[in-house]
């Protein structure tokens, strides 16, 4: 709104640096450093602490974790708050990659992160899911954005393709829970 929708140029000496075209040691991309960084404090918080415990009794039964004294409202204020964090860390890494702040840059990667949850093993339903299977979803949704691109897939057939693997994966969750 305050731009009137048009690109902003970065201006700011160093920042492409830091969030997106810095490289550790001549080798390491620092957007590879940034999101190692943040896969391991998830990884940390969500197995080896209190909150991560209570996270995932949220989402595996709310009313239960509740009767269990879980302070719910608390906890998932913490979790929005954390995924705002990790949308800003985003939107930094984006913003430097492209040299500037783009309105509508990133309108369609909420259904790339919600398709790599799911295919990481993430029960719809909630309460089932790791930060290694979530992952290993979006690296395939990373290879699949990829090979679309090198074929020269249009976006619509993009999006019905992560469409089709998601019900795909979807499909096949529920078949297995059936087996069990």
């Amino acid at each position: 709104m305050l731009t009137s929708g048009k690109p902003v140029p970065i201006v700011i000496p160093h920042f492409a640096n830091i969030f997106g075209n810095g490289k550790l040691f001549n080798l390491i991309p620092s957007p590879v450093i940034i999101s190692f960084l943040v896969f391991v404090v998830s990884w940390f918080l969500f197995n080896r602490t209190k909150f991560g415990f209570y996270v995932r009794s949220i989402g595996g039964n709310q009313e239960a974790a509740r009767v269990a004294g879980i302070d719910i409202g608390r906890v998932k204020m913490a979790a929005y708050t954390m995924s705002g964090m990790f949308a800003c860390v985003s939107g930094l890494i984006i913003a430097a990659l492209f040299n500037g702040g783009l309105p509508d840059v990133g309108s369609d990667l909420a259904l790339d992160s919600i398709s790599g949850v799911i295919l990481g093993g993430t029960a719809i339903s909630g309460g089932v899911g790791s930060i290694f299977g979530t992952l290993g979803g979006c690296l395939i949704i990373a290879m699949l954005n990829n090979g679309m691109s090198l074929m020269g897939a249009q976006y619509h057939v993009q999006i019905f393709v992560k469409g089709m693997v998601i019900i795909l994966a979807v499909l096949m969750d529920n078949a297995f829970k059936s087996r069990r």
